[in-house]
């Protein structure tokens, strides 16, 4: 029998797990926009810009793009992702719901 060209292997392969993957992204980033409407959630954790379009990971807000150009140049720099560039897993979105904004004011005040 001839060999089986890579190409073929890769074509016969079903695209369901993609799809699915995809599906589970959609779910995660809405439920990242569904925070981001939240009250205290609503402006840039730092500078109170409306609209924070990053998160910071590092201690679990929500930031805007000149907020997260800083946090980056820090040193330690923070972890901070694009909300609708990047993906998000189940336990970041976790971290984000139990930290916040409003949590993270409190621990300030």
């Amino acid at each position: 029998a001839p060999p089986v060209s890579r190409r073929r292997l890769l074509s016969a392969r079903p695209p369901v797990p993609m799809a699915a993957k995809r599906k589970q992204e959609e779910r995660h980033l809405k439920l990242l926009r569904e925070m981001t409407t939240l009250l205290h959630n609503r402006k840039c954790f730092d500078c109170d810009q409306r609209g924070p379009t990053y998160a910071d990971m590092t201690i679990g807000s929500f930031v805007c793009t000149s907020c997260s150009g800083i946090l980056r140049g820090l040193n330690p720099p923070h972890r901070v992702k694009s909300i609708s560039m990047t993906t998000f897993t189940l336990q970041e979105i976790e971290f984000l719901r139990t930290h916040g904004n409003d949590e993270e004011q409190r621990k300030i005040k």
